[in-house]
């Protein structure tokens, strides 16, 4: 019996990469085909000097389903990810302070902290 498929061709998915001082990252994405350990994906939101969508093969590996639903309701210490110029960054949650409808979250990637008002 063959195992189901993680993805399909135009799945919305993110894409693992690392940027500098090692924090971790993920770009969105989407499938554009699929090989038996790869995949084509075209960028969301990375875009060539001539504003074309980048479009790149990685491995499956790299690739996680791009997450649905979401929370604000997060504990100190809790691993999350934020949205922030052009890619999700992975880092732990400090604290967060609430005015009216905003929400600013600190959260430590690596050595640095930083602040992100949704």
């Amino acid at each position: 019996m063959t195992p189901p498929k993680l993805f399909q061709v135009n799945d919305p998915v993110e894409v693992y990469g690392r940027e500098e001082d090692r924090c971790l990252c993920f770009y969105a994405a989407t499938i554009v085909s699929l090989f038996e350990t790869d995949a084509e994906v075209r960028f969301a939101d990375l875009k060539t000097e001539d504003n074309k969508p980048i479009i790149e093969k990685v491995g499956l590996q790299y690739l996680r389903p791009r997450p649905v639903n979401f929370s604000l309701d997060f504990k100190c210490g809790d691993a999350i990810n934020v949205w922030i110029k052009d890619r999700w960054w992975l880092g732990k949650f400090v604290t967060s302070v609430r005015r009216s409808q905003a929400v600013c979250l600190i959260f430590k990637a690596g050595r640095e902290e930083t602040v992100y008002y949704s």
